[in-house]
């Protein structure tokens, strides 16, 4: 489904932008407009330059973060089970475990089509998941591999303001508490440097996005929120992005949940009452509770208001996980006799029917919009041809599904409908038919 997603998936809003601007003055001078302008993203930005021009990497980027994340998070999950217990994963049982890591991943983001098909955004907020990631794999592991940490450590510091400011909190934490971790995880004498490495990495690539003159432009263009409505703010953001936000994709978690507590099963521990788990995990909820509110923080005092969807993927992957590690946990050491020995097979079927019916759903919303907007772009280049300088009504697109969708705005000074005048090289106004 993924695959057929990224082929039908077309570039929308500030996408037409780099389609626009880098065939015509190139890479380096189309970001280093943003850069001094706008926002000074430079990793994300200079990636986005390189990606959506192309139609090629446009459709195979996507897939290509999947593979990655798919890959990073098994041998992640093999790492930490490997140093933590006595469960052991052969390459299959890696790589399932990372296909179940980035399905749930996908399936679980507050906003699935801002995360992973808006090209932009995949380039800013995804991209950087992959990054910490690999920092997170890189920094664990008995290996140096010095340059690759450099590499992820740059583009997480130039990417997203607030993903780097929690990766530099996390890697100072790491730091004040580096004789319990590599007690914890029996780290080598090299995590300590890999952890200086980072921090410094990160922060000349923070230091260096935020001094650009764009950043000051953006930031004058964001609401002030007195101090009293702006704690206000973020109790409510917190609130949803812990509570409500996760609520809408309770069917997906309860889902993906039964078939892990199945595969709990398979490795047992002593075996607790249901009260006793319960009351076990109330300190993790509390902490789980409190690292919610350190994500959400750094963009919603940004912006005096909540973060986009977009912004908060590392908060709906960190609640994930925890789900996830509560199911595991239970189906290894609660007493339960719900599930008999073919539950991981019962689980994997319905698992496979729900996968079944979105890509023949998704599919088929995806065609659908596909095609109006081609036809879109087809008529608009006719009247183009035809030297049409008359403000253009367009008929609305249809609902894209999974997709971002690339629709503009009824107002035709409205950005997304200049970038696609000047994507398109028009030299009459457009605008969506209002109904």
């Amino acid at each position: 489904m993924f695959i057929l997603l990224s082929y039908f998936n077309r570039p929308a809003a500030d996408d037409f932008y780099y389609a626009a601007c880098v065939p015509e003055k190139g890479i380096f001078t189309c970001v280093s407009d943003i850069f001094t302008g706008y926002s000074a993203r430079w990793a994300a930005y200079t990636l986005a330059a390189v990606i959506i021009p192309s139609d090629f990497l446009f459709h195979i980027f996507p897939v290509l973060l999947l593979i990655g994340i798919t890959y990073v998070s098994g041998r992640i999950i093999n790492l930490i089970l490997e140093k933590l217990t006595a469960i052991k994963l052969n390459l299959i049982q890696s790589l399932t475990a990372g296909q179940l890591s980035a399905l749930i991943l996908f399936y679980t983001s507050f906003s699935v089509s801002e995360s992973w098909f808006w090209m932009i955004q995949v380039c800013t907020y995804l991209m950087s998941i992959l990054a910490q990631l690999v920092l997170f794999l890189l920094i664990l592991s008995d290996k140096k591999q010095i340059p690759l940490l450099i590499i992820s450590s740059l583009f997480i510091g130039g990417s997203s303001e607030s993903y780097a400011v929690i990766i530099l909190f996390t890697l100072i934490l790491a730091f004040l508490y580096r004789n319990k971790l590599i007690d914890r995880f029996k780290l080598n004498s090299a995590f300590t440097a890999k952890i200086l490495v980072s921090f410094a990495t990160c922060l000349i690539s923070f230091l260096f996005m935020m001094s650009s003159a764009g950043n000051t432009v953006r930031y004058a263009a964001l609401p002030h929120l007195p101090v009293s409505e702006l704690t206000w703010m973020i109790v409510k953001t917190w609130i949803k992005a812990l509570l409500l936000k996760p609520s809408f994709a309770g069917h997906y978690y309860l889902l993906f949940g039964i078939f892990i507590f199945a595969i709990g099963q398979q490795y047992p521990e002593s075996k607790i009452s249901l009260s006793e788990f319960l009351r076990s995990k109330t300190r993790s909820f509390l902490l789980l509770s409190v690292l919610v509110l350190v994500l959400i923080l750094p963009a919603t005092i940004v912006m005096s208001g909540p973060p986009p969807d977009r912004a908060m993927m590392q908060t709906s992957f960190v609640i994930a996980t925890y789900l996830m590690w509560i199911f595991f946990d239970a189906g290894r050491k609660l007493k339960l006799k719900l599930f008999k020995p073919l539950a991981l097979i019962q689980a994997s079927l319905i698992i496979t029917a729900v996968l079944l019916f979105n890509l023949f759903y998704q599919t088929a919303q995806a065609y659908t919009y596909t095609t109006a907007f081609d036809l879109r772009i087809q008529w608009l280049n006719e009247l183009k041809v035809k030297g049409n300088k008359d403000l253009t009504d367009l008929e609305p697109l249809p609902k894209p599904g999974m997709l971002y969708s690339a629709e503009i705005s009824d107002n035709e000074k409205h950005f997304t409908n200049t970038f696609l005048k000047n994507y398109l090289k028009l030299e009459f106004d457009i605008k969506k038919k209002s109904h």
